[in-house]
C-alpha cells in the first residue's frame, strides 16, 4: 500500500481473523473522518460484534452447566457396576473392588 493508503485486502484480512481485528479495520477505514463519527463507527462495530458473540452464549452456558452432572452419572454408573461386581463375586478378594 502507498504512503497513507490503506490496501483493502489488508483490511478484509484484518476484519475476518478476530473480533479485535473487525474493531480495528473499522476504525483505521473511518481514519479521516471527525473524531465524533471515528467514535461512531468503533462504537457501531463494537455494538455489532457483541450481538454476534453472544447469540450463542445461551447454549454454551448450558453446556457448561451440563458437565458436572454428566460427571456424577459417570460416578453413579460407576459405583452401581462396583455394587453388581460384589453381588456376583462377593467381597473376598479386594482387588475385585480396585476395578
Amino acid at each position: 500500500a502507498a504512503r497513507g493508503k490503506l490496501d483493502p485486502a489488508h483490511l478484509q484480512t484484518l476484519r475476518a481473523n478476530s473480533p479485535l481485528g473487525a474493531l480495528l479495520a473499522a476504525a483505521l477505514e473511518a481514519r479521516n473522518r471527525p473524531r465524533d463519527q471515528i467514535r461512531e463507527r468503533i462504537e457501531d462495530t463494537g455494538r455489532h460484534l457483541v450481538h454476534r458473540m453472544e447469540r450463542f452464549l445461551n447454549a454454551l452456558g448450558t453446556i457448561a452447566s451440563a458437565g458436572p452432572l454428566l460427571g456424577l452419572l459417570g460416578t453413579v454408573i460407576g459405583m452401581i457396576q462396583m455394587f453388581l461386581g460384589i453381588l456376583d463375586h462377593g467381597v473376598g478378594d479386594v482387588n475385585q473392588l480396585a476395578g
